[in-house]
C-alpha cells in the first residue's frame, strides 16, 4: 500500500453492521458504521465498501454525487463474498414525509453507483 493512502486506504471507506459511529474509522481494521461511512465521504473517499450483513437503518440514505457504495465484502480480509450479502434494511419508523417510507435517496446527483447489495423497505404502519 502506498504511503499516500492513509485514513480510509486509497479512497476505500470500509463499513459494517457494527462499525464504529465516531471518531478514527472506515478502515479495514476499524470499519464505520453505514452512517459514518457515509458521513466520511468526501472528494477524495467517494468509494464504500460494506461488510457483509444487515444494516438496520431508521432514516432514509442520502447518496452523494460520485459515491460507489459496494456491498458482499467479507470483512475478515475484506475479500468479496458469493455466499453471503450486504443488506440495507429500512424499518418503518421516522415516516418522512408523512406516510412514506424511502429507502434510498438522491434527487440531483449524478454518477453514483450501487453495486452487490440489497435494499430493503419495510410496510407502512397501517392507518387504521
Amino acid at each position: 500500500m502506498s504511503s499516500l493512502c492513509k485514513a480510509q486506504e486509497c479512497g476505500v471507506i470500509y463499513v459494517s453492521p457494527n462499525g464504529i459511529s465516531s471518531g478514527v474509522a472506515g478502515t479495514r481494521t476499524s470499519p464505520a458504521s453505514l452512517a459514518y461511512g457515509l458521513s466520511l465521504v468526501n472528494t477524495a473517499n467517494k468509494r464504500l465498501w460494506l461488510a457483509t450483513g444487515t444494516y438496520q437503518i431508521s432514516s432514509e440514505l442520502q447518496l452523494q454525487d460520485s459515491i460507489i457504495i459496494e456491498g458482499g465484502f467479507n470483512s475478515s480480509g475484506w475479500i468479496k463474498s458469493n455466499t453471503a450479502e450486504s443488506i440495507i434494511f429500512r424499518d418503518n419508523t421516522n415516516l418522512n414525509p408523512a406516510n412514506a417510507l424511502i429507502g434510498v435517496i438522491g434527487n440531483g446527483i449524478n454518477n453514483f453507483h450501487l453495486q452487490d447489495l440489497s435494499i430493503i423497505v419495510d410496510d407502512a404502519p397501517g392507518n387504521g
